[in-house]
């Protein structure tokens, strides 16, 4: 017996729109493959947090045309890796605030201030999420280890 991961209901009519209609089902399929693996790596996070204690996420660096390590999330805490090789950790206590503007994360640290209106001092991160690989499985993870669930 075969199982299908597409299926659809109804008749169709090949003159009416069947591009949009094949692409739809298009999405709906990369939708589907994503959730799964997702549900893959969730079931491997216990088994990656025990070898290295850290679950590594690569984001798409548009400048240079590939992929780069970008995040290191474990439990209670979040390191950033700049291009240059430098870390930056945020552990649990040390984060003031996490809130999405647009298509981005911002997690900032309790020495984040503002001080007047352009100005700031402290250290703020930002996380592209068009750019991050594996985006639901990051949401996830972010919720897991560090307690933190975007909505």
């Amino acid at each position: 017996m075969e199982k299908s991961m597409i299926t659809s209901n109804g008749e169709y009519d090949k003159n009416y729109d069947i591009k949009f209609r094949g692409m739809y089902h298009l999405l709906d399929f990369c939708r589907s493959i994503e959730r799964y693996w997702t549900i893959y790596l969730l079931d491997r996070l216990e088994q990656d947090l025990q070898e290295k204690g850290f679950v590594t996420f690569t984001i798409f660096s548009r400048e240079k045309s590939k992929f780069q390590k970008y995040i290191k999330l474990g439990i209670g805490f979040i390191t950033f890796i700049k291009p240059s090789g430098e870390e930056f950790t945020y552990k649990f206590n040390d984060i003031k605030k996490v809130y999405t503007r647009g298509n981005e994360l911002h997690i900032q640290h309790k020495n984040f201030e503002r001080t007047l209106f352009f100005f700031k001092s402290g250290n703020e991160d930002v996380i592209p999420m068009l750019d991050l690989c594996n985006r639901q499985f990051f949401y996830k993870a972010l919720e897991i280890l560090l307690g933190y669930s975007i909505v």
